[in-house]
């Protein structure tokens, strides 16, 4: 009988509304999900555009190459479509540039394949106004209708352009740069971990816990998930129209969420208990950044295969593991800075590796309570199924490296690290 004590019936009833949330959010993602991809899609074409222009420029042996790459990316992009009003115009414009043969589009907007008529096949300049001008790929097709009539600004466009294009190869330069480098350094950091493991300072901390007290740990952590999703779905159809943006609203929710559970463990168990999880012992917080800085090194190299193995075996595109905050990037992409990279680490590190971890640590090895905890925290997370193994080793690692610091400030850290990476490449390709 002593299952029914209200503290009982209360979680259970906690655990199956996050559950049904869970179940139920989908739904609403999927507009979101489609405008991305359109934006992702329009990214592609600009970039295809850029390699289109400068393909004159590619020595001689490469240029089938890169025209071949060019072509071997549109038809990419065609098979992942979400509507086919515009690509095949852009499609043609992409392909005359780099010298194809190749007919008007016979499917798409109407409006946008009579300029395109005009321009390449009668040879007449279309109107500065047109509306083909502005879609991804526009540019070229601007560029071949000044180049009928305006010689010189058609020269200054292109002086443009060729500028835009080799910024874009930077960018993507630099980010494989980036992660190549993160990628060996991982390596290398996950080598030096193995031949002289640290203790397990976490779990030494645990053992100053009243086991009585034990359960507190999964209450505060179920208590936050609850408050997050449920309760944040019910209050959010109420009262986000008061905020500007969903970003802010997210803020504000998940800062209420964290505040609530930390406070209800520390009603419960004693605000020093909160403070040796929370906390822990810091004596040198660089030397615990430094630590982070590292732990994300060595959590990139497995999180990424594993992300790329389930992306290719499914045969998805990177849009459908997005997070809904990625819709926001553009928006408002201080504020999503502020919110990814800076307080979502705090508040996710105390409950998942501090909370969840901890309840699982007291009785488990570290393997099986990073695997527990890491499993839950990637299931918590809206990206999908096809996420779950990246996300499921990201929880994992951020547990291990919470196991062996004194404080969460270094796994803080490496997820800071994860998630401010996420953005500011997230920011840079959707703006290009």
């Amino acid at each position: 009988m002593s299952f029914f004590q209200p503290r009982n019936i209360w979680l259970v009833i906690m655990v199956a509304a996050i559950g049904v949330s869970m179940y139920v959010r989908e739904e609403s993602k999927t507009p979101d999900i489609e405008v991305l991809k359109t934006k992702q899609i329009s990214m592609m074409v600009k970039m295809l555009a850029s390699q289109a222009l400068v393909v004159a420029k590619v020595p001689g042996p490469l240029t089938d190459g890169v025209k071949k790459q060019i072509k071997d990316q549109l038809g990419d992009i065609e098979t992942k479509l979400p509507e086919r009003e515009i690509f095949p115009v852009q499609k043609f414009i992409i392909l005359s540039e780099i010298g194809e043969s190749v007919s008007l589009p016979d499917m798409g907007n109407k409006a946008l394949i009579a300029d395109l008529k005009l321009i390449y096949v009668d040879r007449t300049p279309a109107a500065d106004n047109s509306p083909l001008f502005a879609i991804a790929g526009g540019d070229l097709a601007r560029l071949k209708s000044l180049s009928l009539n305006k010689p010189k600004e058609a020269e200054a466009l292109r002086a443009g352009l060729e500028a835009r294009a080799s910024f874009m190869e930077m960018v993507l330069g630099g980010s494989a740069f980036f992660g190549l480098g993160v990628f060996f350094a991982g390596l290398a950091v996950t080598y030096w971990f193995f031949r002289k493991i640290p203790p397990a300072v976490f779990f030494e901390s645990l053992g100053l816990i009243d086991p009585e007290r034990q359960r507190l740990l999964l209450e505060s952590a179920v208590l936050y998930v609850f408050l997050v999703f449920p309760v944040g779905a019910a209050f959010g159809k109420q009262v986000a129209h008061l905020f500007p943006n969903a970003t802010l609203f997210a803020l504000v929710h998940l800062t209420i969420a964290f505040f609530a559970s930390c406070g209800y463990y520390a009603l419960n168990a004693g605000p020093g208990s909160l403070r040796m999880l929370a906390v822990g012992q810091v004596t040198d917080p660089m030397k615990e950044v430094a630590v982070g800085v590292m732990g994300f090194a060595a959590i990139f190299p497995p999180a990424l295969l594993a992300l790329l193995l389930t992306m290719g075996s499914a045969a998805q595109d990177s849009v459908r593991i997005a997070h809904p905050i990625s819709f926001e990037i553009q928006k408002n992409p201080v504020l999503v800075f502020i919110l990814a990279a800076v307080l979502v680490p705090i508040f996710e590190e105390v409950i998942f590796r501090c909370f969840l971890y901890g309840f699982f640590r007291r009785e488990q090895r570290i393997r099986y309570a990073a695997f527990f905890s890491g499993s839950i925290f990637a299931i918590l997370h809206p990206q999908g199924a096809i996420a779950l193994p990246y996300l499921t080793i990201l929880g994992m690692g951020l547990a291990v490296l919470r196991e062996y610091r004194p404080s969460p400030l270094a796994s803080m850290t490496a997820h800071a690290c994860v998630n401010g990476t996420a953005v500011i490449l997230g920011y840079a390709f959707t703006a290009l």
